[in-house]
């Protein structure tokens, strides 16, 4: 794992402090050994054989902290009704499920980047990999207080300042990494490094509802998916991370504004839809569902998960789900 910088955004609450960094054996167990063997053999994609993976326990509504009970399905009872019948009954299409997942040749090569949000979701996958290093390799290379989005001056606290250190950190970082890896799947996320206040070429500091801002994001995260192909990335996926609950600042901030969020989430969905090797996981919607978003059990901070809520979430949704972005079957 690479930590290339570190800014503290604003004070966490006492005893916080960076609760996430992995544990050295599983780091080593997870990391990535090149081969070149394909994933699956070509007719693996049509046979019914599904890939097993180990669970962690609780599962995570239950070791996170959700308090919401399961709703049982609703009756199927007829009710009656005076209605003359319809001439042709409708027909309603049986619920889908998921494609099985192909057995694997090989592990699933995963590599996770982006800010200490990513690195705290990545200390989750990496627990999962190694606890099913049959099915998947993680490594993360991250920089807190760095995001996708280059050069400028942005607003942290009551400073607007340079962004010092961050603008080398893809290629000095990332981009090698990518290419010693040659991952199946490149894995990004980032929560408010990009979205916060920001100036260019103006006195005037922008927010991501100005025209600007929204543009650079755009040439810059698209740069950031060509390159990342370019050095050898399969697929790549863009995490939509669940949106900042900072329940200890005295008033709402701008990283909680879900306006700003919603369009990274737009740029996400606008290169998705450009490319078939992009693809959005909504890790977010899966979050709210679960009642997490005010968890302090699965955020201490509001901002980044505990390494347990990771590695729960991993288990029970994310892992299996990178599975299907590195096989191109995502949303199947």
């Amino acid at each position: 794992t690479a930590v290339v910088l570190a800014i503290v955004m604003v004070s966490v609450p006492a005893g916080v402090g960076n609760y996430w960094n992995p544990d050295a054996d599983l780091v080593e167990a997870a990391a990535i050994e090149v081969d070149e063997a394909p994933l699956v053999l070509p007719s693996a994609s049509q046979s019914g054989t599904n890939v097993t993976v180990a669970s962690t326990d609780p599962p995570v509504d239950t070791a996170v902290g959700s308090d919401e009970p399961t709703e049982p399905m609703p009756s199927a009872t007829p009710v009656p009704s005076t209605a003359a019948p319809p001439t042709a009954p409708a027909t309603v299409a049986p619920p889908t499920s998921p494609a099985p997942i192909p057995e694997l040749i090989r592990p699933v090569r995963i590599v996770v980047t982006g800010d200490s949000t990513a690195e705290a979701l990545g200390t989750g996958l990496v627990q999962w990999a190694a606890a099913n290093p049959d099915v998947a390799q993680v490594e993360v290379v991250s920089a807190p207080g760095c995001g996708f989005l280059l050069g400028g001056e942005r607003r942290t606290g009551d400073t607007i300042a340079p962004v010092e250190g961050c603008d080398r950190w893809i290629d000095e970082f990332v981009y090698p990494t990518i290419e010693r890896a040659e991952p199946d799947v490149v894995v990004s996320m980032v929560s408010s490094w990009d979205i916060i206040d920001r100036r260019w070429d103006t006195e005037q500091l922008l927010t991501p509802l100005d025209a600007d801002f929204r543009n650079r994001l755009d040439a810059d995260y698209e740069r950031l998916v060509d390159d990342s192909f370019e050095r050898g990335a399969t697929r790549f996926a863009f995490v939509r991370h669940p949106i900042q609950d900072v329940f200890w600042l005295p008033a709402a901030d701008a990283q909680e504004d879900p306006a700003r969020h919603d369009v990274l989430y737009g740029v996400y969905e606008r290169l998705a839809s450009a490319d078939d090797r992009v693809d959005v996981v909504a890790l977010d919607r899966w979050f709210t569902e679960r009642g997490l978003d005010r968890s302090e059990v699965a955020r201490p901070d509001g901002i980044h998960l505990a390494p347990d809520a990771a590695a729960d979430i991993s288990a029970e949704y994310l892992g299996e789900e990178l599975v299907r972005v590195a096989l191109g079957l995502a949303g199947s």
